[in-house]
């Protein structure tokens, strides 16, 4: 069961930033309705890492080591792997976990809307402040859509 009325699609690479980096902005071009505002979104991980093209990975990289991660996403199979110095002293290896696709991850509170300064925020962007992410336990599968849809 998914408490939410409404999805959102986001490339699968950036949800675990959300997870495990402190990601807390959403950037889009277009603004949600504002009767969202204070509702639970469900957040869904879609089908291809970047959009198929994985130049949206790469901006992934870029973004957290401005925000000072360091983070490596795998091809294959699917990977996010982020630098951990405490994880690294224990275990000698990055952190890493696959990525889920394709799927319902988690649900968030739309906090709020507009152009934060914020870590994770786009210039030129709408930043939809997320917050109270709720984790599954197991992923819901199922298709996503374009802008925010109806989960199945």
């Amino acid at each position: 069961m998914i408490d939410a009325d409404v999805a959102l699609t986001l490339w699968p690479e950036w949800l675990p930033a959300f997870r495990h980096l402190g990601k807390r902005i959403e950037n889009r071009t277009w603004w949600p309705p504002r009767r969202l505002i204070g509702q639970r979104i469900a957040l869904h991980a879609g089908a291809s890492v970047g959009g198929g093209s994985w130049k949206r990975a790469e901006w992934l990289v870029d973004t957290a080591a401005s925000e000072g991660f360091e983070v490596r996403i795998g091809r294959t199979p699917p990977e996010f792997w982020w630098y951990d110095p405490e994880y690294m002293t224990t275990h000698g290896t990055w952190r890493h976990e696959p990525l889920v696709l394709g799927a319902v991850v988690c649900t968030a509170r739309l906090a709020d809307v507009g152009g934060f300064d914020l870590p994770w925020a786009m210039d030129g962007s709408v930043h939809w402040l997320l917050d109270e992410l709720d984790w599954f336990d197991e992923p819901v599968p199922m298709r996503g859509r374009q802008g925010l849809w109806r989960p199945d």
